[in-house]
């Protein structure tokens, strides 16, 4: 498959994101969290493990159907809808605890999710690409709020 290098390093960059998440917890010596830091945590581990996954896909896909590329790619974007969809669903059910934040989704992921769709059709390996990069920016968007939250204990307190 074409740039399989790609998704590979997608494959990477999100699993060492799901490692820093779990580097900021064990540098949190006080142990005391709130509802949204553990929020933020878990969604940066699962999301970034699902990536992962997702990520290394392409190439065992590719080769399942026979070496079809673009019907690979439109797999690969239908699967990408799936989980955009799923992540709307679960922003309605949180919709109560985290007030503004189904809004955000419905804008972001819900593009995303057009944008895939539409690659359901189209087969084009960028906007396949594009759609893995939209995911990653999820994660690394919360670990960017966790480090600017982040304060160690020091000496002083």
């Amino acid at each position: 498959m074409t740039d399989q290098f790609y998704f590979a390093t997608v494959a990477g960059i999100a699993l060492s994101v799901a490692g820093f998440a779990g580097l900021v917890t064990a540098l949190r010596g006080d142990g005391r969290w709130s509802r949204i830091e553990l929020w933020r945590l878990r969604n940066i581990v699962v999301s970034s493990l699902i990536l992962t996954l997702v990520a290394l896909l392409p190439v065992p896909v590719y080769r399942a159907v026979g070496g079809d590329e673009p019907l690979a790619i439109r797999i690969m974007s239908a699967l990408l809808v799936l989980l955009f969809a799923n992540v709307i669903r679960l922003s309605i059910s949180e919709r109560r605890e985290w007030p503004g934040y189904l809004k955000n989704v419905i804008l972001t992921v819900g593009f995303q999710l057009l944008v895939q769709l539409a690659n359901v059709f189209l087969g084009s390996l960028p906007l396949l690409m594009l759609g893995l990069l939209g995911w990653l920016s999820f994660p690394i968007q919360l670990f960017m709020r966790v480090i600017q939250d982040f304060r160690p204990p020091t000496r002083e307190e």
